[in-house]
């Protein structure tokens, strides 16, 4: 069995500096890395991270809550959570809300996950406090990690106008009232910002237990044109939305009658495999996994998180 002696006799520095190393727990010079990552890897050791987790009392297991697994806008956030995890030796799971009771909560903290991220379908108290309660460190977007998209909000609905639409409604993706729905204030700032109006009639709320998918897409948008209110664009709440919105006009023959133009709240790379591409709005998920992970390594070492700021972009395909 390879020992951590072994390795620390093979890269000629002592056992702490292969523990500093392995453990990311203390800097050292990067020759000195390169060594100890060498000699671990020519003796093939492994780390008994289960021994090591009795030790430190940390799992180096994270899970990331979010309220889908179905939106793409998640599995950005899992990918660059997973890789700044990887990088500080940790691992992340991705857990979605509408399978997640609060018992299981109590679970996760029998098994010493590390930290819970969530995602901003998930801002609940109950979940945030049950939490604290077992000792697990949640971080949210918000406080130290912040997605500023009103710019961006302002340039989608200014680029609407210029093509000619005033009457612009809105499919919101999550409940308006609740505690995750930013677009849909965004989207009556940047409406109120340039003059327009929003009516009530144009804007499709959704109810507590939905979900952010293709199917209340679709159902949005037989919502809003059932109502026979005057629009020539809206703007939904997410990918998969917009493509259940798109499969409801056309069930209803609309590309034939009249031209509705869709732009998307939260914009993946998903539809730059539609034809013809969506505009919408980039909130950059994968850097914002990231920093969510990062602020909880630095959490967990009780120092205080630098304050970062995510730009989102507005995305007009030519």
């Amino acid at each position: 069995m390879v020992t951590r002696k072994m390795v620390a006799e093979r890269a000629g520095v002592s056992e702490a500096t292969v523990s500093y190393v392995l453990n990311n727990t203390k800097k050292v010079t990067d020759e000195v890395r390169k060594r100890v990552i060498r000699a671990a890897g020519e003796l093939n050791y492994h780390p008994d991270r289960i021994a090591r987790s009795l030790v430190s009392r940390s799992s180096g297991h994270v899970v990331l809550l979010v309220e889908s697994m179905k939106d793409p806008y998640c599995l950005q956030l899992l990918s660059g959570a997973q890789r700044a995890a990887m990088k500080n030796g940790y691992i992340v799971t991705m857990m979605a809300r509408d399978s997640l009771q609060i018992d299981l909560i109590a679970e996760l903290g029998s098994r010493r996950v590390d930290g819970l991220l969530l995602g901003e379908g998930c801002l609940d108290e109950q979940i945030t406090g049950t939490a604290g309660d077992y000792g697990i460190e949640v971080v949210t977007p918000g406080t130290y990690t912040r997605i500023e998209s009103g710019k961006a909000y302002c340039a989608m609905v200014e680029d609407l106008m210029a093509r000619g639409h005033r009457k612009i409604a809105f499919l919101s993706g999550r409940p308006i009232n609740g505690p995750g729905e930013r677009c849909y204030r965004l989207y009556r700032s940047a409406m109120e910002q340039n003059g327009l109006e929003c009516p009530e009639e144009l804007t499709v709320d959704r109810p507590e237990n939905g979900v952010q998918d293709s199917a209340w897409g679709e159902k949005a948008a037989d919502i809003l044109l059932s109502g026979h209110a005057y629009f020539t664009a809206w703007i939904v709440g997410s990918d998969l939305m917009a493509m259940g919105a798109l499969k409801r006009l056309r069930s209803r023959g609309y590309p034939m009658d009249r031209k509705i133009i869709t732009a998307v709240g939260s914009r993946t790379g998903l539809l730059d495999y539609m034809e013809p591409q969506l505009p919408g709005v980039d909130e950059k998920g994968e850097l914002c996994g990231k920093y969510l992970m990062e602020e909880l390594i630095v959490r967990r070492s009780n120092k205080e998180p630098e304050v970062r700021v995510i730009e989102a972009d507005y995305i007009r395909p030519q």
